[in-house]
């Protein structure tokens, strides 16, 4: 028969996940129903180092590029799939390491119409910063993941944050105390899945005698038991109050200075004392903590500014 003659094999299936199951192993199927060309997406910064993505028409596709729609190459590498949404489908592993996504057009059938790429090792060697240890470029990776999500513009954008959240977890399981405080924030922000109470106070625990941002959560965990957005009275005040304090002296942080701050003045463990307030405020601003600028200025408008004699501590 004619090459030019043959006939094309027909549609396996007017079901998506039906057709990409069939789709996934057949070169014949593969190619007949990918278009030409294919949109390839990838990752990558713009001149002013911010991730942005660039897509480019593929006539021609390597032999290897669907491979990880085979589902016994997904198996051999530890790989799992989700659907993205009704047409996308995504390939990845657990950190991050193969994130792919496949988006399909229904046509006559269905046909495969764009590849993200998603894997940020190539930014990772971008702007690599002096000396930066495996784990600092393990949280690194995570930050870059979770600047995508905040763009909110891809289909991928839920799914960016619970990874950037799975990284820091990795992270802070080998010895990163960026790791943990960035993913417990994450869960308190609603954009990764909340971490349990215990497992927040351990991560904590683990790091709050080295790192002052742990040890300022810490503080607030007492409070409100891994809710962030607990509005009842504080939960162990003496506690709470008692550890911030730690941390503003153990580490002379501007961070926990401001902490003490906002405490003091909303009444968080007890009653509003807005003089010690402002002393902790100002003492946040000495060192360099700009947000404590903030309240200064607002109470300095009200007439209250901050009192000789009156110390934060």
């Amino acid at each position: 028969m004619n090459a030019n003659n043959a006939v094309e094999p027909t549609c396996p299936s007017e079901d998506l996940p039906t057709f990409v199951k069939a789709f996934s192993v057949s070169p014949e199927l593969q190619k007949t129903y990918t278009a030409t060309p294919v949109t390839e997406q990838l990752p990558a910064y713009d001149e002013k180092s911010y991730p942005v993505v660039i897509r480019r028409k593929l006539f021609d596709l390597k032999p290897d590029a669907l491979a990880l729609l085979d589902p016994q190459a997904q198996a051999k590498a530890g790989l799992k799939t989700f659907w993205v949404d009704e047409v996308t489908l995504a390939v990845h592993d657990e950190l991050g390491n193969v994130l792919q996504a496949f988006v399909f057009e229904k046509n006559t059938c269905w046909n495969l119409v764009q590849i993200e790429q998603w894997s940020v090792e190539d930014l990772l060697n971008e702007h690599v910063p002096a000396n930066e240890t495996p784990l600092e470029r393990e949280v690194r990776k995570a930050s870059i993941y979770e600047r995508y999500g905040s763009r909110e513009e891809f289909p991928l954008t839920q799914y960016f944050f619970v990874l950037a959240q799975q990284i820091d977890l990795h992270a802070a399981e080998q010895g990163s105390a960026a790791g943990a405080t960035r993913a417990i924030i994450l869960g308190y922000s609603g954009m990764s899945p909340a971490l349990e109470p215990a497992r927040i106070e351990k991560l904590l625990l683990t790091y709050a005698e080295s790192d002052p941002q742990a040890k300022v959560l810490l503080s607030d965990f007492y409070c409100n038991q891994g809710d962030d957005v607990f509005e009842k009275p504080c939960l162990d005040p003496r506690k709470s109050e008692t550890i911030m304090q730690q941390a503003a002296q153990q580490f002379d942080s501007g961070m926990a200075y401001y902490g003490l701050g906002r405490g003091y003045a909303d009444g968080k463990w007890g009653q509003a004392d807005i003089p010690r307030a402002l002393a902790c405020y100002q003492a946040a601003a000495t060192r360099d903590y700009a947000h404590a600028l903030t309240p200064l200025t607002w109470y300095a408008k009200e007439g209250q500014v901050p009192q000789p004699g009156i110390s934060c501590l």
